[in-house]
């Protein structure tokens, strides 16, 4: 037996760190859980989890400035700097169900 570790619990996981999960298997599954992408080392699933983290910041900053030119078109001006993003969305939805844009 060996413990192996996933980002996609089953039964028997545990959690070792924020969104990964490992188990003591059996030799005989190691084989199918690796095709699955079950890895023997916590360090390797940390690099590829951290690496989706920064896609999804990535396209939260991209969603970020395609709401501040919306709101830019719609109201001639910036978004305050501390705007928060359900608030322009709100904005910029009202002023759109009013006639704007």
């Amino acid at each position: 037996m060996k413990y192996m570790y996933t980002t996609t619990p089953d039964e028997g996981c545990r959690e070792f760190s924020k969104g990964i999960y490992g188990r003591p298997v059996h030799t005989s599954h190691q084989s199918s859980l690796r095709k699955q992408g079950w890895v023997y080392s916590v360090n390797d699933i940390e690099v590829t989890h951290v690496r989706q983290e920064e896609a999804e910041v990535e396209e939260c900053m991209d969603f970020d400035e395609y709401l501040r030119r919306k709101y830019q078109d719609v109201f001639g001006k910036n978004p305050h700097h501390k705007m928060k993003r359900e608030t322009m969305q709100a904005k910029i939805a009202e002023a759109e169900a009013d006639g704007g844009h």
